[in-house]
């Protein structure tokens, strides 16, 4: 069993090939739970949810069945489009 075990050390020693996607905590990008937008964005929960079916509002990606997150350039894109357009409010009246 040691020798498995050897194996694996010896597999992380080894340069990976130049068709393998590597992916270092600089390249990933940074993602946000609903509590940290609701925090840092001083909206509900509801707000959120319903600007996201509007499509006022970036769609969270599915990490796992039962976990979500919202990629921070996403978010922080829509914030720069909406100072841009001088829009203020998450939800625009009259659409539907």
């Amino acid at each position: 069993m040691s020798s498995v075990f050897a194996d694996i050390g010896d597999m992380r020693k080894q340069p990976a090939p130049n068709n393998a996607v590597s992916a270092t905590p600089a390249t990933l990008p940074r993602l946000l739970t609903l509590k940290q937008l609701r925090t840092n964005l001083t909206i509900s929960r509801t707000t959120v949810w319903r600007a996201v079916r509007l499509g006022t509002f970036p769609a969270p990606l599915q990490l796992t069945p039962t976990r979500i997150a919202w990629r921070e350039t996403d978010v922080l894109a829509w914030l720069a489009a909406r100072e841009a357009g001088g829009r203020h409010g998450i939800i625009e009246i009259g659409r539907r």
